[in-house]
């Protein structure tokens, strides 16, 4: 039993020990990377400024909105509208807990409200 013992403290403090410097380690590895990379000889990034390729495509994350215009920007508006319509109603029909299915305390009133949607009716009603 006793044999026991001594092999797990060893094994734990070894392992807190390789722990900690792991820990420090990836600390000032992570300080130090550009450093690091460049005794590596190794590139992270690359800035291509001599004779671009005018047919590759540089948008990584394409809108599904087209291109920034007035139009786009309505549909933009329109859609980023009615999510946050949505996001409401899906919350006003959790809030809603009719069957006491949620843990909600008793006597207490919740008020729903967009951010998005204020802004909004409180900008159409300056413009109007």
């Amino acid at each position: 039993m006793l044999k026991k013992t001594r092999i797990w403290a060893g094994l734990s403090t070894t392992f807190a020990s390789l722990l900690c410097c792991v820990a420090v380690g990836s600390t000032v590895a992570d300080a130090y990377s550009g450093t690091i990379n460049q005794a590596l000889n190794i590139t992270t990034s690359e800035i291509v400024t001599e004779n671009p390729d005018p047919n590759e495509d540089t948008v990584y994350y394409k809108s599904s909105f087209g291109d920034f215009n007035e139009a786009n920007l309505k549909k933009l508006q329109a859609a980023a509208k009615e999510q946050a319509i949505n996001e409401m109603r899906e919350g006003a029909a959790l809030l809603y807990n009719p069957d006491g299915a949620l843990l909600c305390f008793h006597g207490i009133k919740y008020a729903v409200r967009s951010s998005f949607c204020t802004a909004q009716h409180s900008h159409e009603q300056k413009t109007a």
